[in-house]
C-alpha cells in the first residue's frame, strides 16, 4: 500500500511546491515515516522499515498552512487507513481549504475523530459539513467548537439535514457558534431523528426559552442521547436542568439498551468466531480443492503437450511426405513435358516426311508420265525407223517383188 507520505511528496512534486516539514513529521507521527539525504531528496521508507506502530492521530494543531496545502492533505486523507483522529484545532484554515478537506474526508474510513475547533467555519461549508455527515458513515466524535455554524441559518439547515441522516456519530461538540434561536427547530428535528448520539454540547450559544423547549421535546423522542449540555443559552434554568438530568426511567432503559448491545456484541463476536472457523474449513477444502484442481490440469497440460507433439510429428511426417510428392510430381510433370515436346517434334517430322512422300509420290507421277510420253515418243521414232527401214530395203528390190512384198506384208 503507498503510504501517505509518499503521496503527499508526489503531490507536491507534480505541483512544484516544496513539501511542509511539519506536515511531513505529523503524517510520520500519525504512521508514516520519512528520510532526507544528503541532497535534500526526500525519500520514502515503509512503515515497517522504521516503526511497528504509530499514533493513528494526526496533530496539525495551530499551524498555519496555505490552502493548497490543506488541499492535498485531503487527497492523503481521503485514501489513507492509518489514521484514526484528525486535530485541526485554531488552524484558522481557509474557506476553499475547509471545503477541500470536507469534500475528502467524506470518503474517507479510518478517521472516527474529526477536531475543527476554532476554524471560522461559516457560511457554505456549514452546508459542507452537513453532507460529510450524510455521506461518512465511519466518523463518531466531531468538535466544532468555536466557529460560526450559526451565522447562516439556511446552511445550518442543511448542516441538521446531515446530522439527522448519520448513523455512526456519537459525540457532537457545538459550542461557541453564534446559534440564534431560528435554528433551534432544525436542531431540534435533527436530534429527535438521529439514533446514535450519546453526547450533545451546546454551551455558551443564543438559543434561547422556546429554543430550549424545542430540544427538551426533542430529547424526550431521542433514545441515544446520554449526555446534554445547554448552559449559556439563555434558557431558563428548569428547562436547562431538564435537559441535562436523565431520570432512572432513562437511566434504566440505557442501562438495558447498554446490556443488550453488550449481549449483541458478544453473540455477534460468537457468530463471527463461527463464521471465520467456517471460513478456515472452507478455505482448506478450497486448497484442497484448488490442488486437485491444478493436479488435474497440470495432467491435462501434459497430456495436450503430448497430443501435441504427437500431431506435430505427424504433421512433419505429412508434410515431409507431400513435399516428397511434390517433387515426384514435379519430375513426373517435367518428364511429361519432355515427352510433349519430343511427340510435338516427332509430329512435326513426320509431318515433313509426308510432305516429302508426298512430293516424291507427285515427282515420281509426274516422271512417270513424262516416261510415258518418252516410250510413247520412242515407240512412234522406232515405227517411224521401222517404216523407213521397209521403205529403204522395198526400193532395193524389183518393183515385181516389191509389190508382192507390199501386198504379202499388209
Amino acid at each position: 500500500m503507498v503510504s501517505a507520505v509518499k503521496i503527499y511528496i508526489k503531490l507536491c512534486q507534480d505541483a512544484h511546491f516544496a513539501p511542509n516539514d511539519d506536515v511531513i513529521a505529523a503524517l510520520k507521527t500519525a504512521g508514516f515515516s520519512w528520510r532526507q539525504n544528503r541532497s535534500s531528496q526526500l525519500q520514502v521508507t515503509r512503515v515497517c522499515d522504521v516503526e511497528t506502530r504509530k499514533s493513528g492521530e494526526l496533530n496539525l494543531r495551530k499551524q498555519t498552512l496555505s490552502c493548497w496545502t490543506w488541499e492535498s492533505l485531503g487527497r492523503v486523507l481521503s485514501s489513507s487507513g492509518a489514521v484514526f483522529k484528525v486535530d485541526l484545532s485554531d488552524c484558522l484554515i481557509p474557506s476553499q481549504g475547509v471545503a477541500c478537506l470536507l469534500g475528502h474526508l467524506a470518503h474517507n474510513t479510518s478517521v472516527h475523530t474529526l477536531v475543527l475547533r476554532g476554524n471560522n467555519i461559516q457560511s457554505h461549508n456549514v452546508g459542507r459539513v452537513g453532507a460529510l455527515l450524510k455521506r461518512n458513515g465511519h466518523l463518531k466524535k466531531l468538535s466544532l467548537e468555536w466557529n460560526s455554524l450559526g451565522l447562516s441559518p439556511e446552511m445550518f439547515s442543511e448542516f441538521c439535514e446531515g446530522l439527522s441522516l448519520n448513523v455512526s456519530l456519537e459525540s457532537l461538540d457545538l459550542k461557541n457558534n453564534q446559534l440564534p434561536p431560528e435554528v433551534a427547530r432544525d436542531l431540534a428535528r435533527a436530534i429527535s431523528r438521529n439514533k446514535t448520539l450519546k453526547y450533545l454540547d451546546l454551551r455558551w450559544n443564543n438559543l434561547g426559552w422556546n429554543g430550549g423547549q424545542l430540544l427538551q421535546a426533542a430529547l424526550n423522542k431521542n433514545t441515544s442521547l446520554v449526555k446534554v449540555k445547554a448552559q449559556g443559552n439563555y434558557i431558563p434554568q428548569e428547562i436547562v436542568q431538564a435537559l441535562e438530568r436523565r431520570t432512572p426511567k432513562d437511566v434504566d432503559h440505557l442501562a438495558q439498551s447498554e446490556f443488550l448491545r453488550q449481549r449483541l456484541a458478544h453473540l455477534k463476536n460468537m457468530e463471527e468466531q463461527k463464521l471465520a472457523q467456517h471460513a478456515l474449513e472452507s478455505k482448506d477444502k478450497m486448497a484442497e480443492v484448488v490442488k486437485l484442481e491444478q493436479e488435474r490440469s497440470k495432467e491435462l497440460e501434459e497430456l495436450a503437450r503430448a497430443n501435441e507433439r504427437k500431431l506435430r510429428d505427424e504433421l512433419e511426417r505429412s508434410n515431409c511426405r507431400v513435399s516428397q510428392l511434390e517433387n515426384l510430381l514435379s519430375e513426373h510433370g517435367a518428364a511429361i513435358s519432355t515427352l510433349r515436346t519430343r511427340l510435338q517434334e516427332t509430329e512435326a517430322d513426320l509431318k515433313n516426311t509426308r510432305d516429302k512422300v508426298t512430293d516424291s509420290e507427285f515427282r515420281c507421277s509426274t516422271v512417270a508420265a513424262e516416261r510415258d510420253e518418252r516410250v510413247q515418243a520412242l515407240t512412234s521414232v522406232s515405227d517411224a525407223l521401222t517404216f523407213l527401214e521397209r521403205e529403204m530395203f522395198y526400193s532395193t528390190f524389183r518393183p515385181t517383188n516389191r509389190a508382192r512384198l507390199q501386198r504379202k506384208h499388209e
